[in-house]
């Protein structure tokens, strides 16, 4: 889908879609990681610098996958709040590009933040992801997902590579 270049300049929509991540420990891959992610967009705020703060929040969920050949199910969710109490603040930016094809294009960077548990280990997680709003309107948007998830037992932690896909309700 291409980027949209008619983004709105007010109202408010909201996403869902899905998130894959593989994970690695050091160098090595020992999984993958598989989500849900909701989002709401302001577009008011996004269409203004001072504001586009404001104009992003979420949460992902529901996560499942693999690690070091094992089904695992993590309880928890990760949130937009979460990660703006730990100050990182989320995005949703409209802006108008004047070079060719001129229209008004959408981004967002997104951060999230939890603890998230598969029953024998868990601890913090912090993922971001960051895209473009794509199809007519900002139909949907979609990009790349990473970050880290650190486990309190002591090992090392898993860092996550991936991405992400959403599309409006």
């Amino acid at each position: 889908m291409d980027l949209s270049t008619d983004m709105p300049q007010s109202g408010r929509a909201s996403y869902s879609g899905l998130t894959e991540t593989e994970l690695h420990r050091g160098a090595s891959s020992v999984g993958h990681l598989r989500g849900e992610m909701e989002m709401s967009v302001d577009f008011a705020a996004a269409s203004s610098r001072a504001t586009e703060h404001q104009a992003l929040s979420g949460r992902m969920h529901n996560f499942r996958g693999t690690i070091d050949g094992s089904d695992v199910v993590f309880s928890g969710e990760l949130t937009t709040a979460a990660a703006r109490d730990q100050g990182f603040d989320s995005r949703a930016r409209v802006a108008d590009q004047i070079i060719s094809p001129p229209g008004r294009l959408g981004s967002l960077v997104a951060h999230f933040a939890g603890d998230l548990a598969t029953g024998t280990s868990g601890g913090p997680v912090h993922l971001e992801a960051a895209g473009n709003f794509r199809g007519p309107g900002g139909a949907a948007a979609s990009g790349t997902l990473g970050g880290i998830w650190t486990d309190p037992a002591g090992v090392d932690p898993l860092t996550a590579n991936g991405r992400f896909v959403v599309e409006r309700d």
